[in-house]
């Protein structure tokens, strides 16, 4: 695995809370896993990673949010149809019906922006982009990069005044001041775009289960077929995890 120093994404430098992927994934009988002690943001892939397997699903939302009904046909063409608890036939006739592929939950991977400010501000911190000499830095950031602003200008501008402005009186340390400015507005600028009307949040990411459905959508315990099975909730049917050996 790569030092810390060596190891950057176009965040910047990674820290060393932040591991090399590559050199974690491992294959298990659900796809990936992670190794305990490290923090890989992976989700593993199911059985329906299998090319003879089709999924089918429904959903009675223009974004694919609410899915009531998951029809699974394996690879022997056997069928089954799982239906949340309490949805009519008729709710399930007036979806939208698609086959599901890897965009149904990897949404986001074109451009991908925290779902949250305290999230993108964390990573900041994480890769050293903010300064942890500040007090109070990520209070402070979350709430400059989460305030309304009418134009992306108007809001660097206004997150260097009031950074300069509240730490600047405190005698704070300039090269780790103008480093956590950078960072801070770096931070707004690739989530925030008002003239799109784009904010933290307003695309969800379905690709976990963290600050929206996402996984949850269908795999909840409450999807059941006729003969009183479900799709399974549980953590480990997806993250899988591998003892270490020593």
């Amino acid at each position: 695995m790569r030092s810390p120093d060596e190891r950057s994404d176009i965040r910047g430098p990674l820290s060393p809370l932040v591991p090399d992927f590559a050199a974690l994934i491992q294959a298990t009988d659900y796809g990936l896993a992670y190794q305990p002690n490290s923090r890989p943001r992976l989700q593993a892939f199911s059985a329906t990673a299998d090319p003879r397997t089709k999924v089918e699903y429904v959903a009675t939302d223009e974004g694919g949010e609410t899915i009531p009904y998951v029809k699974l046909t394996d690879a022997k063409g056997a069928v089954k149809e799982f239906k949340a608890e309490g949805v009519t036939d008729q709710q399930i006739s007036g979806g939208h019906r698609k086959t599901m592929d890897c965009i149904d939950c990897h949404n986001t991977v074109g451009h991908p922006i925290a779902q949250t400010p305290e999230q993108a501000v964390d990573r900041a911190i994480a890769a050293s982009q903010v300064s942890r000499q500040l007090p109070f830095v990520r209070r402070e950031g979350v709430r400059l990069v989460k305030a309304s602003y009418p134009s992306s200008e108007a809001g660097v501008e206004a997150i260097g005044k009031d950074l300069r402005t509240l730490y600047g009186s405190r005698g704070a340390d300039q090269q780790a001041l103008e480093r956590t400015v950078t960072g801070l507005q770096t931070v707004y600028q690739r989530g925030v775009f008002p003239p799109m009307k784009v904010s933290w949040g307003s695309y969800p990411d379905n690709r976990g289960h963290t600050t929206s459905n996402g996984c949850f959508r269908c795999h909840d315990d409450s999807h059941k077929a006729a003969d009183g099975s479900t799709i399974s909730g549980d953590c480990e049917f997806c993250h899988k995890q591998i003892e270490n050996p020593l």
